[in-house]
């Protein structure tokens, strides 16, 4: 082995360009044995080794910087395409207005605010009602939507509105934003309009279907308690019966519900008899008329003549001798119209004749008609009273039957008010449980009188704004870009 002088240097290996861009070291110093190795040049070069985890995140760790540039450069195009390559649309907007409480009643209480939860429910129901398939199939059969073009051509046209069918609270809590998108302007705030329609259409259904069934339900309380008070009187009757109760109390709250009801059927006595003398003096009225005066005014029969064969015949010979005459008095010189005149005006004037004749003629008929109309109104009348007058004496007959029964239960019950009492607690017991049954019934009837009269309360849902005719066009990502800022400033 050659030892190296001092004096020269060892050689350092030179770098040279490898395959993949790295360098790769070669020494310079001479080859002694002459043998050439496989690196040099002119030789073949050994495969590449495959590429580990390590080696890529060395790659990555020195070029992280070209990547990470290249990435957002990407990112930026694809957003770009997406932007003005995506088919804009026109977008629809109609707003809802949603109240925090239930609307109050002119007999309701007072209602408070719900909470949070049940606020938010109440409008996930309200979204999921407005897309609902009863909603949407409401609206293809309104007219207006036969002239939607882009609907006919959808294979199924409701799940179509349910698509393009938006609908947020980002402008409120109590704002419901709804948006249709279309390719149309025009039938984009066409369909939006339908839906909304559609939409408070069911609300005001379902609501109208709430207070009906409420309605039902208080009538059928009513019964109930009534078949209940009903057994439990009759029970306590039959057990006053058994026990030959007649304290004071009792006979007390009985003697002064018996001059309660006399009093009330001497009342209802008193004004049948004044209904059936107020009929009395009605039919004799009327049965005292004699033949009605009729008069038939000049446009009536002017009327019928318009409509009359013969009339109608003499009002066009009338027309068209004037017609005659006109054209001769136009084409005739003066000194020879009086001799073409003659016979046209003769023939007029036994046409004005012959019309005159048929107005008197008519009037007769037209009176006796209308005599004839008036004679059988007066005949109905009569046999109304008539009939009111015969049911009338039978109320009269069954109330005096009534208080004469009430004034012997008023002796019976004034002659027996002096009586030892014996009270029990059973009766007692039963007493207090009618009383306070008789309560509960006043409380539902009162609440079904209310609700009777009560005039429709408003909807909790009203049309704030109505869709207008879109101006410009949008995309999806536009219109999300849009959205995010409404919401960040309403936040």
């Amino acid at each position: 082995m050659a030892v190296s002088d001092s004096n020269n240097p060892i050689p350092q290996p030179t770098r040279f360009p490898g395959e993949n861009g790295c360098s790769t070291p070669r020494s310079s110093a001479p080859n002694p044995t002459g043998i050439v190795d496989g690196s040099a040049e002119g030789a073949p070069l050994a495969s590449a080794p495959e590429p580990s985890g390590a080696a890529l995140f060395q790659a990555v760790r020195r070029r992280w910087v070209p990547g990470v540039c290249l990435g957002l450069l990407g990112a930026c195009l694809a957003v770009a395409v997406t932007w003005f390559i995506s088919p804009p649309k026109y977008q629809a907007q109609a707003l809802l207005h949603v109240a925090s409480r239930t609307p109050k009643g002119v007999f309701g209480a007072e209602n408070g605010y719900e909470t949070s939860e049940e606020f938010t429910a109440y409008k996930g129901t309200q979204t999921t009602i407005l897309k609902s398939r009863p909603v949407l199939e409401a609206v293809l059969r309104q007219p207006q939507f036969a002239s939607i073009s882009e609907a006919h051509q959808q294979d199924d046209p409701v799940e179509w509105l349910d698509k393009n069918l938006q609908v947020d609270t980002l402008l409120g809590p109590e704002i419901l934003r709804v948006t249709f998108t279309s390719e149309s302007p025009d039938q984009a705030a066409t369909i939006l309009n339908a839906i909304v329609e559609s939409y408070l259409k069911e609300v005001a259904r379902r609501e109208q279907e709430k207070r009906q069934a409420r309605m039902d339900q208080l009538q059928v309380s009513v019964r109930n308690y009534e078949e209940i008070l009903r057994q439990k009187r009759n029970t306590l009757r039959e057990l006053q019966d058994s026990l030959g109760v007649d304290d004071t109390q009792t006979l007390t709250l009985r003697f002064q519900n018996a001059l309660a009801q006399e009093a009330t059927a001497r009342q209802k006595l008193i004004d049948m008899r004044m209904d059936v003398k107020k009929t009395q003096l009605d039919l004799a009225a009327l049965k005292e008329l004699g033949p009605p005066n009729v008069t038939v005014p000049e446009a009536a029969v002017t009327e019928y003549l318009r409509q009359d064969p013969q009339a109608q015949r003499q009002l066009t010979l009338l027309s068209q001798i004037d017609e005659e005459i006109q054209k001769i008095r136009n084409t005739v010189a003066p000194p020879f119209q009086p001799s073409l005149l003659a016979a046209p005006e003769k023939r007029r004037t036994l046409a004005t004749e012959a019309l005159e004749s048929r107005r008197r003629e008519v009037r007769p008929y037209l009176e006796g008609n209308l005599r004839t109309k008036q004679e059988a109104d007066t005949k109905e009348k009569i046999r109304q009273l008539d009939s009111h007058l015969k049911a009338a004496r039978e109320q009269v007959a069954a109330l005096e039957a009534e208080v004469k029964q009430q004034e012997e239960r008023v002796k019976r019950l004034s002659s027996a008010i002096n009586r030892p009492d014996r009270p029990t607690s059973d009766l007692d017991a039963l007493r207090n449980d009618l009383t306070a049954t008789e309560a509960t019934e006043k409380k539902v009837v009162e609440q079904l009188e209310m609700l009777k009269v009560e005039p429709r309360i408003p909807s909790r849902v009203s049309l704030l704004a109505s869709a207008q005719v879109p101006r410009e066009k949008t995309t999806c990502l536009r219109s999300s870009w849009a959205d995010s800022r409404r919401w960040r400033r309403s936040v």
